[in-house]
């Protein structure tokens, strides 16, 4: 005969699926935990409608304060003899409600529940209300006719036996229970009883005939119809021999075949759900309320890179793991401290964010497991986000760099609307000049002399060479922002070059008024383009002398330094608003107070000149005082052979 039913793990703890199947179950079984001090933590609906007592009142009492006082005693002393030997106990007592006015006799079915270590995390009480039962064996006392109503107005099937196991009467539901007529006899007690099964419930039945006291009177095994149909009973045997009204053995048997269909479905169910749980591609992680892993997928163990399967991790234990995760995530004091304010303040968290020492980031999520009030523990899920992490950032990465070109191509766009401005201007003047004089000649203007005709073909000249210097500083300033440049690279005497281009600004800066000064140190070649090189210094010298007003001064420095030269150019001259700083390398920007002035230029000589320095691995700085003076600072140190220039928008990629 099956003794007992499992409805918990082996650690004692309720798991979340069970946890739900008995609650479902509650409201048709009484049901109630008890942990290992007594007090009752669970009961199932059942259990409050037959003991009288509501959830609110049970939950948290003590299980002795509701035993009837009268059998105290006898209940005090079966708990004990389950505690000493673990097994699973049935017992028979009254209940009493919380207010008095009802007692019930229940059968209780008492089965302990083991910890991890060996010891009863509780017990798990089943009840069956045996009220009908015990007026039942009270009114065979009295007499056979109201023993007969009542056998055909229970809702259980009863037998009666004789001591010797021969079959005496039965009543119709128990016919009805194994599919035959009303004028079914027979053959003998034991002739529905499942073959596998006979065995125990004819030795349940001696023993319950001998008075045994270590027997429990509930049973449950097979029965087999009339058409052959196999089904699940439950049957509780009183013994009244003794009494003269009965003189035999009754049985109260009960069809329990759908809680076995439910009992046997809740366990294809979890078995199931282990099994989804188990394939997930995400990782699951159950502790119970002490924080002990009592669940894991194999998902889980990967990512968080634990070693071995997931029944082994867990059988070394929480201290084994952390230690072991320890080494996995790049900040582990504060995940530890993290993990601890999420179990103690049971509150779900969802996808937060962690970091691991090999580069991968994981969304981890918490959820709190509760039966009612009573915290049983809680679930991890961890799902691998690196891949997402990675998209994100590249797709920021492509943000920026889209940003950088928008800002690049606005940019540019304004230089194109500064372009044609400027170079509408800067070509203004000097052909309204051309076009001037050449009108003058051709009208007949200065043709007495040879010096009026060499005076007016001089401006000429002098306006075509400034229109032609400018196109050359655009399509040389073009060809070296889009790489297309030729520089031909040689050993370069900066002294020299710098010297050079003094004299060449010295008449400039007479006819200005404007005082020059020069201070060249001997040093090693530099290797350039010394056309390039003499474009740079020319253009740094004319900046000076010409926004320098008479009375002025302008210097220039040329010294060596490790792995090159540094040129300085110094000016007293009209200097640049601290705001405009920023700007001055674009090109065609001139600034203000240049153009309040009405200063010449075109805008192109400090581009061209970073753009120069840039081209043999230098640096050009500006710093300036408005009404003061300027300073540029110039950096060389040589062009590679060969140079491989570098685009201006290499910065973006």
């Amino acid at each position: 005969m099956k003794k007992e039913a499992e409805f918990a793990r082996g650690d004692g703890v309720l798991d979340p699926v069970s946890a739900t199947a008995l609650s479902e179950l509650g409201a048709m079984v009484a049901m109630a935990v008890v942990d290992p001090e007594g007090v009752i933590t669970y009961a199932s609906d059942r259990w409050c409608e037959i003991t009288g007592w509501f959830r609110e009142e049970v939950v948290g009492s003590h299980w002795d304060q509701i035993v009837h006082p009268d059998d105290l005693a006898a209940a005090r002393k079966a708990g004990r003899m389950a505690m000493e030997d673990g097994s699973l106990l049935r017992y028979e007592s009254r209940v009493v409600s919380k207010s008095g006015s009802k007692t019930t006799w229940i059968q209780s079915n008492v089965a302990p529940m083991t910890a991890p270590d060996g010891s009863t995390a509780g017990w798990l009480l089943v009840a069956y209300d045996l009220t009908d039962h015990m007026m039942a064996a009270e009114a065979l006392v009295q007499s056979e006719r109201r023993l007969q109503v009542i056998f055909d107005s229970s809702t259980d099937a009863i037998t009666i036996l004789e001591p010797d196991g021969t079959w005496r009467s039965n009543t119709s539901s128990m016919r009805k229970l194994l599919g035959h007529g009303p004028d079914f006899v027979p053959n003998e007690a034991w002739q529905s009883i499942h073959p596998e099964d006979l065995h125990g419930v004819r030795q349940a039945f001696w023993d319950l005939v001998e008075g045994n006291e270590n027997v429990s009177g509930l049973y449950e095994y097979r029965v087999v119809t009339a058409d052959e149909t196999v089904k699940w009973v439950e049957t509780a045997g009183v013994n009244l021999v003794d009494d003269p009204a009965v003189g035999g053995i009754v049985l109260h048997t009960r069809d329990v075949t759908e809680r076995h269909k439910a009992a046997e479905e809740l366990r294809s169910m979890a078995s199931r759900l282990n099994s989804v749980v188990s394939s997930l591609p995400v990782g699951v992680m159950l502790a119970d309320e002490t924080g002990r892993p009592a669940f894991a997928n194999r998902a889980a163990t990967e990512l968080l890179g634990l070693r071995g399967d997931p029944e082994e991790i867990l059988r070394r234990g929480p201290r084994a793991i952390r230690a072991e995760m320890r080494e996995k995530y790049a900040d582990y004091n504060a995940h530890a401290k993290r993990v601890t304010a999420i179990v103690e303040a049971r509150e779900p968290v969802t996808a937060e964010k962690v970091e691991f020492v090999d580069g991968r980031t994981l969304a981890r999520s918490y959820t709190p497991i509760f039966d009612g009030d009573t915290y049983r523990g809680h679930l991890w899920i961890f799902e691998d986000l690196s891949d997402q992490v990675a998209v994100e950032a590249a797709r920021e990465y492509l943000l920026e760099i889209e940003k950088r070109q928008n800002a690049r191509l606005i940019e540019l766009d304004m230089l194109k609307t500064d372009l044609v401005a400027s170079v509408s201007h800067e070509l203004r003047t000097p052909l309204t000049s051309i076009v001037s004089f050449t009108r003058l000649l051709r009208d007949g203007l200065g043709r007495d002399t040879l010096e009026d005709q060499a005076e007016f073909l001089g401006v000429i000249v002098r306006n075509t060479e400034r229109l032609l210097g400018l196109v050359d500083d655009l399509l040389w300033l073009d060809r070296m922002e889009s790489n297309t440049a030729q520089l031909n690279f040689e050993a370069v005497e900066m002294p020299a070059l710098v010297e050079l281009a003094v004299s060449s600004i010295h008449a400039t800066a007479d006819e200005k008024g404007v005082t020059l000064h020069w201070e060249l140190t001997p040093g090693p070649r530099l290797m350039g383009d010394v056309g390039r090189l003499g474009q740079l210094i020319d253009n740094l010298l004319a900046n000076a002398v010409k926004f320098t007003p008479r009375g002025g001064s302008a210097s220039v420095e040329a010294r060596p330094i490790d792995g090159g030269w540094r040129l300085e150019v110094t000016d007293t001259g009209i200097g640049i608003p601290v705001d405009e700083l920023d700007q001055l390398f674009h090109r065609f920007f001139r600034a203000s107070n240049a153009r309040r002035q009405a200063i010449s230029g075109s805008g192109l000589g400090l581009a061209i000149a970073r753009r120069v320095a840039e081209l043999h691995r230098g640096t050009v700085e500006i710093s300036s005082t408005e009404g003061s003076g300027t300073t540029v600072v110039v950096t060389l140190l040589g062009a590679d052979d060969p140079l491989v220039p570098v685009s201006p928008l290499a910065g973006l990629a």
